[in-house]
């Protein structure tokens, strides 16, 4: 597998975008990022991170849910340090409650390192 980072042309200064993980491609707009990201990839990957990581990665299994990406995506969370625990807990409280239904074959992976989830992910 590769990895390939995706980032709007305005994020690149303050992102600081080294590309030592593969390669990258620059868009104009975060819409046409997450346009790339989901035509292209296989897996999403999600990084302890803030409300972009957060939106993106709800965006993501949003558009799974809804049939608006194809394939066998995989989709996972590197929670290290039990960062995404309250995330991964809200989301089985809601479905509990009925509110989530995780039709598709949707399923997040928790894994707390890199290694662990690549794994996990079978990527």
């Amino acid at each position: 597998a590769t990895v390939v980072g995706i980032i709007p042309e305005f994020l690149r200064p303050t992102e600081g975008c080294e590309a030592s993980y593969g390669h990258d491609i620059t868009v104009d707009t975060m819409h046409e990022r997450m346009q790339l990201l989901t035509h292209r990839s296989k897996a999403f990957i999600a990084l302890p991170g803030g409300y972009g990581t957060l939106a993106e990665l709800l965006e993501v299994i949003t558009a799974k849910q809804l049939g608006q990406i194809d394939g066998d995506v995989r989709i996972g969370v590197l929670n290290i340090n039990g960062f995404y625990d309250g995330l991964l807990a809200f989301f089985k409280q809601a479905e509990e409650a009925g509110f989530l239904r995780l039709k598709g074959g949707i399923h997040v992976v928790s894994e707390p390192t890199a290694e662990r989830l690549w794994k996990s992910l079978c990527l």
